[in-house]
C-alpha cells in the first residue's frame, strides 16, 4: 500500500452555532474526515488547528483549550487541516465558522419601519423589515394591534412568508385613522424561538417624512483595509420617501479617523482616503437624511468595522543588513548577537505571522524558523534566533555570509516576503600550535671543528592562528646549540671532542598562548677533515638496549661497528671502560673486531640488567658508547616451601651421627620441615633409590650453589606413569634390597614388614628364608615378635612424617646435603 489518497472531509464547510459561553475544555462541536488507503498509518487522519485558542482531536472533536471564555455572541472562523501518517503526508483542509448567522444579520428582538398609505392599495406591498431571510428559521404572526382596532381585524390587513420572514399588506390602511401597527412575531429554529416587536408607521403619502427603521440602533458595516477609494461600505438610505424627492444626507464622524468616509446623494457611504486597520480599527458617525422640501429629516447611526489586510510587507532592522562576530571556539548552540526578531510586520492578527528561513548557508548556522503566538488570537511570530550548528575555525573561514527570507501569513497565499543578508565575522583565537615541518631534524650532521655561529640547519616554523603570522618561540634544550630570530640551528659551543658523537635533545616551539609543539633532533659529529680523529662509532646506537635470556651460553652478544673511512679501519681498538661501574668484569671485547662476550651465563635472579660502557679508540681518541644488557628471566627454579631458620640447639628434630636416625624431640606443630643430612656420596643416589623401591627415578638438578643442590626426585613404574608419592615411600620403607639397606644406615629405618623380594632375586631370599626358620625357628619367632611391636610404632611415625614432605635435596660442596 502506498500513500496515494488524501484526507476528505464530509463537509468543506462546518458551521457551528453556539447556545452559551464555552470554557476551557469545551466541545463545541464536530467534524470528520476519512483516506481511503487500506492500511495505517497511511489511512490514519490527524487534525490541526489554524487558531491556537481551538484543538481538534484524533475523534473530529473541536476543543475550545483559552485562554478566557469563548463567548456566545463570538462570530470566528478558522481552517482545520486533516493530515494523514503517510510518507509523504497528504493534507485536506476545511473551514470551521462559529455562529455565521450573527455575521451575515443579527436578529432583533425589537424593529421599527413604514409603509406608505398608497403603498396598501388592493395588491400586496412587501413591508422590509430587517429579520426577514434568516436562514433556517420560520416566522408567524402572533398577534397584530392598532389603536382603535380589535386584533382580529388588524390581522386581516397584514400577512407574513412562514419560511421567508417577507411581509406584505393585504389591504389598504388609511392613515388618518390607523397611525402605527404592532407585530408580534415569533421565529423559531429547531428548539430555539425569538420573539420580536415589529412597529409599522404608516405614512400619509401627501406627508414626505424621512425615517430610518430602529434609529437607536446603529447599523453595523465592515470593510477590509485594503479596499480602495471609492469603494461603498454602506447603506444608509433613509425610508419614508419616494423617488423624485429630492433628499440631502449629512454626515457626521463621531470617533475615529475622519475624512476618510463620505455619502452621497443617494445615502451609500464610499471611502475618500485609504483605510488602515494598523491605526484605526473602528469608525462611528451619524447620517443626518433630509427631505428638502419639507425640511424633514431622520437622524441614524452606524459603526464601520475596519478589517485587517495583508498590506504591509514584513520589514528587517538595521535596513536589512546585519553584521556580528562570533568566536572560532564558541560551542554549539551559541546565539548569534542579533537584534530579534530580525523583522516586524505592521499587520496584524494572521497576516503579521512572520516565518523565517536561511537561503544562503553553508551548514554551520540554523534559524529557528518556530511560530510562537504573540497573542490568544491569531497573531504570531518567529523569534529567528540565529544559532551555531557547526564548528567554526578561522583558519579555514573567517568570513560567513547568511541570506535570511523572512515571509509574513506563515508563507500563506496572500503573503510577501523580504530577505536581508547577515555577515558573521569569525575571531580568531589561539586555538592551533605550532607546526614544525622540517622532516630531516634526526639526519643533521656537522664537522668537530665548526666555528661558533656556523648554520646547522634553518627550522620551518609555523603557526596558523593569527593569519600565520603569530611569532613563536624556539629552544633547542641544549649548550652546544642554539636558535636564532631566523629560526636558524646554529653552533653555539666548540664541538671539539665530541667526534663520533650522535648529540640529540628535541626542538620546542611554543606560541604566545603556551601551546607547544616538538621534535626530536640528532646532529651527528663528523671528525674534522685531514685530521687524527675519533671513530664514528655506527653500531650498537647510544644508550641502546640490549636482550638476552639468563642460563645461556652465547658465542657472541653482539659486535660494535664504526664508520669505515679510508685506511683507518684497522686502526680502531676495542676495549670495557673499567672506571664505569663495575659490570664490565662480567663482559670480554674483542680488541681488533669489536666482539662482545659474556663471561659466563647471565643469571636474572642476581642482576637483571648490566650497564658497561665500550670505547673506540683510534690512537689517543676515543669514542664512548653507553650500552644497556637486560636479562631475561627463565623458569630455571623448583617452588620452596617456606623455611623458619632453627638452630640446631632449637631445632625440633635431631638425627643419630652414628646410625642416622632421625627422630623429633617435641611434638612436631608445622605440616613440613626441611633439613640437611650430611652424606659422604651422592653418586649411587638415584641408583640406590630405583633399587630400594623397585620404581625407575629421575634425579632433576634444580638450582646448585658453592654450598648445596637442591634436587627434585621423581618415581615411574614400568608403563612410565608417575606414582604416587606416598606409594614410593611406601615401598623404600618395606624394601630388603641392598639398597635398602644402603639407605637404612642413613635414614635409621628398620624391617617393619616381610620384606617384598624383587622377582630376579626371589630363589635366594627363598633359601635364606628357610634356613632361617629350621635353624632358630623357636627364638627367631620370639624376636621377630618384640620388635615388630617397636618397629610398628617408628614405621607410624615415619610414614606421617613422609607423608607430608615430598621434596628431596641434595646438596654439595664437600659435604651433601639431603632435605626432606
Amino acid at each position: 500500500d502506498i500513500n496515494d489518497n488524501a484526507p476528505i472531509f464530509s463537509n468543506s464547510r462546518y458551521s457551528i452555532p453556539l447556545d452559551a459561553n464555552i470554557f476551557p475544555g469545551g466541545i463545541i462541536g464536530r467534524l470528520q474526515a476519512t483516506d481511503s488507503d487500506a492500511t495505517s498509518p497511511n489511512n490514519y487522519v490527524t487534525y490541526t488547528s489554524e487558531n491556537p485558542q481551538f484543538k481538534v482531536s484524533d475523534s473530529g472533536e473541536i476543543v475550545f483549550i483559552g485562554p478566557g471564555i469563548l463567548e456566545k455572541n463570538v462570530n470566528l472562523e478558522f481552517n482545520v487541516t486533516a493530515s494523514d501518517g503517510g510518507d509523504p503526508t497528504n493534507q485536506a483542509v476545511a473551514q470551521v465558522v462559529l455562529n455565521e448567522h450573527r455575521a451575515m444579520k443579527s436578529i432583533e428582538n425589537e424593529l421599527t419601519t413604514q409603509i406608505n398609505s398608497n403603498d396598501t392599495g388592493g395588491e400586496k406591498s412587501e413591508i422590509k423589515w430587517l429579520n426577514a431571510g434568516m436562514p433556517g428559521y420560520t416566522y408567524e404572526i402572533i398577534r397584530a394591534s392598532a389603536d382603535g382596532f380589535s386584533d382580529s381585524e388588524v390581522a386581516t390587513w397584514i400577512s407574513i412568508d412562514a419560511k421567508s420572514g417577507r411581509i406584505h399588506t393585504i389591504k389598504k390602511v388609511d392613515p388618518s385613522k390607523v397611525k402605527q401597527i404592532k407585530l408580534h412575531i415569533s421565529m423559531r429554529k429547531g428548539k430555539r424561538e425569538v420573539p420580536v416587536e415589529l412597529i409599522i408607521n404608516v405614512m400619509d403619502t401627501d406627508d414626505i417624512t424621512p425615517v430610518y427603521s430602529n434609529p437607536t440602533v446603529p447599523r453595523k458595516f465592515t470593510s477590509s483595509e485594503s479596499v480602495t477609494v471609492g469603494t461603498i461600505v454602506g447603506d444608509m438610505a433613509v425610508g419614508g420617501v419616494k423617488e423624485g424627492d429630492e433628499l440631502k444626507y449629512n454626515l457626521k464622524i463621531v470617533s475615529g479617523p475622519k475624512g476618510k468616509l463620505q455619502i452621497d446623494r443617494y445615502g451609500l457611504l464610499r471611502v475618500v482616503k485609504p483605510l488602515d486597520f494598523e491605526s484605526e480599527k473602528l469608525i462611528k458617525g451619524t447620517v443626518e437624511a433630509l427631505v428638502l422640501k419639507n425640511s424633514k429629516s431622520a437622524v441614524a447611526p452606524f459603526q464601520l468595522t475596519i478589517q485587517d489586510a495583508n498590506d504591509n510587507r514584513p520589514i528587517f532592522k538595521n535596513s536589512s543588513v546585519f553584521t556580528v562576530s562570533i568566536y572560532e571556539n564558541s560551542v554549539l548552540g551559541t546565539v548569534l548577537d542579533l537584534p530579534y526578531p530580525l523583522a516586524t510586520d505592521r499587520d496584524s492578527s494572521k497576516f503579521s505571522s512572520l516565518k523565517y528561513s536561511m537561503t544562503g548557508d553553508e551548514g554551520f548556522f540554523k534559524i529557528d524558523e518556530r511560530l510562537v503566538f504573540k497573542t490568544t488570537l491569531l497573531s504570531s511570530f518567529s523569534n529567528s534566533t540565529i544559532r551555531l550548528v557547526a564548528p567554526l575555525d578561522f583558519e579555514t573561514q573567517r568570513v560567513h555570509s547568511l541570506s535570511i527570507k523572512c515571509v509574513d501569513n506563515q508563507g500563506r497565499d496572500p503573503h510577501h516576503e523580504v530577505f536581508a543578508s547577515v555577515t558573521v565575522t569569525v575571531i580568531d583565537v589561539n586555538d592551533n600550535p605550532p607546526v614544525i615541518h622540517n622532516t630531516d631534524l634526526t639526519h643533521l650532521s656537522i664537522e668537530e671543528d665548526a666555528q661558533i655561529g656556523q648554520v646547522v640547519t634553518v627550522l620551518v616554523i609555523s603557526d596558523s592562528d593569527e593569519g600565520g603570522v603569530q611569532k613563536t618561540e624556539v629552544d633547542v634544550n641544549s649548550t652546544l646549540f642554539h636558535v636564532d630570530h631566523e629560526k636558524k640551528l646554529i653552533v653555539q659551543s666548540p664541538l671539539k671532542g665530541h667526534a663520533g658523537q650522535r648529540i640529540c635533545s628535541t626542538v620546542t616551539a611554543r606560541d604566545p598562548g603556551g601551546l607547544t609543539a616538538t621534535s626530536p633532533y640528532c646532529v651527528t659529529v663528523y671528525p674534522a677533515k685531514n685530521t687524527h680523529h675519533n671513530p664514528l662509532v655506527v653500531s650498537p646506537k647510544q644508550n641502546s638496549i640490549h636482550y638476552f635470556d639468563e642460563n645461556i651460553v652465547y658465542e657472541e652478544l653482539l659486535k660494535v661497528k664504526v664508520l669505515e673511512e679510508e685506511g683507518e679501519r684497522e686502526n680502531v681498538t676495542f676495549r670495557l671502560d673499567e672506571m664505569f661501574k663495575k659490570d664490565w668484569q662480567m663482559f670480554s671485547i674483542g680488541e681488533t673486531n669489536g666482539s662482545l662476550r659474556a663471561r659466563q651465563p647471565f643469571d636474572f635472579e642476581k642482576k637483571t640488567v648490566h650497564e658497561i660502557k665500550i670505547l673506540a679508540c683510534r690512537a689517543d681518541n676515543c669514542t664512548s658508547t653507553h650500552l644497556f644488557i637486560s636479562v631475561n628471566d627463565r623458569n630455571d627454579n623448583c617452588p620452596m616451601f617456606p623455611k623458619q631458620s632453627f638452630t640446631p640447639s632449637e631445632s625440633p628434630i635431631t638425627i643419630d651421627k652414628s646410625s642416622g636416625e632421625i627422630t623429633a624431640n617435641e611434638l612436631l606443630k608445622d605440616s613440613s620441615y626441611s633439613f640437611t643430612v650430611v652424606l659422604h656420596s651422592s653418586k649411587t643416589l638415584s641408583r640406590n633409590l630405583s633399587n630400594a623401591t623397585g620404581l625407575q627415578t629421575i634425579v632433576d638438578k634444580c638450582r646448585q650453589n658453592l654450598n648445596f643442590t637442591l634436587m627434585l626426585v621423581h618415581f615411574m613404574d614400568r608403563d612410565g606413569q608417575f606414582v604416587n608419592v606416598d606409594r614410593a615411600v611406601n615401598l623404600l620403607m618395606t624394601s630388603s634390597a641392598d639398597s635398602r639397606r644402603e639407605l637404612r644406615s642413613v635414614y635409621g629405618l628398620r624391617e617393619a614388614f616381610p620384606p617384598v623380594p624383587i622377582p630376579s632375586r626371589v630363589p635366594q631370599y627363598i633359601l635364606i628364608a628357610v634356613l632361617l626358620f629350621f635353624a632358630i625357628s623357636i627364638f627367631s619367632m620370639c624376636i621377630w615378635c618384640r620388635q615388630r611391636n617397636n618397629y610398628e610404632r617408628k614405621l607410624r611415625h615415619i610414614s606421617a612424617q613422609a607423608s607430608t614432605v615430598h621434596t628431596v635435596t641434595l646438596g654439595r660442596g664437600g659435604k651433601h646435603g639431603i632435605n626432606l
